[in-house]
């Protein structure tokens, strides 16, 4: 699965206890950008299979993670663990990948944790991203390490700038 040898691992299918193995062959495949090999497990995984792989494919923004995050998703993925994925990719700074799970994601939780982890790593575009489906103000009062205070003084200044915004409209 790490390799991609979608034949291989077609062919070991009948010969592994598919229920043991299949989790960790799907999350490697995922992890390492293989989605023929993640269509390949996908009938033999569960929900939970999917989310790690889901969480996997997230740490990469390459077009080949991407992929794999678009055929999991369309297996139908559940959204409680798309929010770990997304909090994962945002985690890592991978914009394409947090555009890509965001549609995905449940718009009645807001998404605080991702822009935390967003801002704490430092993207500037996972945190305009995922400005909208978060509650900023908690978010600033998450961070409180001197290190981030660039950041906090980035959000800060976004949000005054809206709330002015919208007393002017």
């Amino acid at each position: 699965a790490i390799m991609g040898h979608t034949q291989t691992v077609y062919e070991l299918m009948p010969q592994v206890d598919v229920c043991s193995r299949t989790g960790l062959a799907l999350r490697l495949a995922a992890n390492h950008g293989h989605s023929e090999i993640v269509r390949l497990l996908l009938p033999y995984c569960d929900n939970q299979m999917c989310g790690e792989a889901l969480s996997a494919a997230a740490q990469h923004d390459r077009v080949e993670h991407l992929e794999c995050l678009r055929v999991l998703l369309d297996s139908g993925t559940t959204a409680r663990w798309n929010r770990s994925a997304l909090e994962t990719a945002a985690q890592h700074g991978c914009v394409q990948a947090v555009r890509t799970l965001l549609p995905h994601s449940n718009p009645q939780t807001p998404h605080s944790h991702a822009l935390f982890l967003a801002a704490t790593a430092g993207s500037n575009a996972c945190v305009d991203l995922l400005w909208d489906v978060s509650a900023v103000e908690e978010v600033v009062l998450m961070l409180t390490d001197p290190k981030h205070a660039p950041m906090k003084r980035h959000i800060q200044s976004r949000w005054q700038a809206e709330k002015e915004r919208s007393i002017l409209i």
